[in-house]
């Protein structure tokens, strides 16, 4: 069953086409989720450089049991979140 929330995420590493994230809901943060490098260039319009350490919200599976079950998807900037809601 899965258990899809919105949910604050923030990058650890960025790396030239897979970037390493951290979510604080899912596993208490412990572990880390590899992601589309592209994905969070496109949606912050930052460069990869400077993605270390941004927070953005996503939709994750937070009953996932491992790291590729996860599947965060749609990224936002804090800031956006909250003019939309």
């Amino acid at each position: 069953m899965s258990d899809y929330q919105r949910t604050r995420v923030r990058v650890l590493r960025a790396g030239d086409s897979t970037s390493r994230i951290v979510i604080p809901a899912w596993m208490r943060g412990q572990i880390t989720v590899s992601v589309d490098t592209a994905d969070l260039v496109a949606v912050t319009g930052l460069s990869r450089r400077d993605l270390v350490d941004v927070e953005l919200n996503a939709t994750v599976d937070l009953s996932a049991p491992v790291d590729t079950a996860v599947n965060p998807h749609a990224w936002q900037l804090p800031s956006v979140a909250r003019r939309a809601a």
